[in-house]
C-alpha cells in the first residue's frame, strides 16, 4: 500500500509517498481501512521542523486524525463492543493502559510516553490501512449525519 510519510532526513519539509506493507494486528489490536483522515497543523509542524525527532530512522507514516472501518479483529479484542465492518473514529493518544505506567495509572493516557500517539510515535492514518489498539476506537453510529 502507499503511505504519506516524513522522511528521516533533517531538512525534508515535504512528505514522501512510499510503498509499505499492510500491517497485521497483534494482541488487543484491530486492522482499520481508513475512510477519512484530517490534516492538522501538527502534521505541518512535524514536517517543517528539522528538530522533531522521529521514533526511528525510517520514514514514518503521518496523520493523527482518522476514522475507518474495522477489517479484522484479533481474538483478544472485546468482540462484544466491536465487529468487522463497524465504522470507528480513533483516539489519537489512547495510552498504554498499563497500571504501572506513570501517566496511565493516573488517568492521564494522553500523556503516556510508552504508547505515544498515532501519527508520531505510532504509524498514522495517511495510509489505506492502520493497526490500532482496540481501546483507541470510538464507534461511529450508522445512518446519515444531520447538520
Amino acid at each position: 500500500m502507499q503511505a504519506w510519510q516524513k522522511p528521516p532526513v533533517e531538512t525534508a519539509a515535504q512528505p514522501v509517498r512510499n510503498l509499505v506493507p499492510v500491517p497485521s494486528p497483534g494482541a488487543n489490536e484491530i486492522l482499520l481501512k481508513i475512510l477519512a483522515a484530517g490534516v492538522c497543523h501538527s502534521d505541518s509542524y512535524i514536517l517543517e521542523t528539522p528538530s522533531v525527532r522521529l521514533p526511528s530512522n525510517e520514514p514514518f507514516t503521518l496523520g493523527h486524525e482518522g476514522c475507518g472501518e474495522i477489517v479484522s479483529l484479533e481474538p483478544s479484542t472485546d468482540g462484544t463492543k466491536l465487529s468487522v465492518g463497524q465504522r470507528v473514529s480513533v483516539v489519537p493518544a489512547p495510552g498504554c493502559k498499563q497500571k504501572d505506567c506513570r501517566e496511565c495509572g493516573k488517568g492521564l493516557e494522553r500523556l503516556c510516553k510508552r504508547m505515544g500517539s498515532y501519527g508520531f510515535q505510532q504509524p498514522g492514518f495517511f495510509a489505506p490501512y492502520v493497526v490500532v489498539k482496540d481501546w483507541a476506537v470510538v464507534p461511529v453510529p450508522d445512518g446519515e449525519f444531520v447538520y
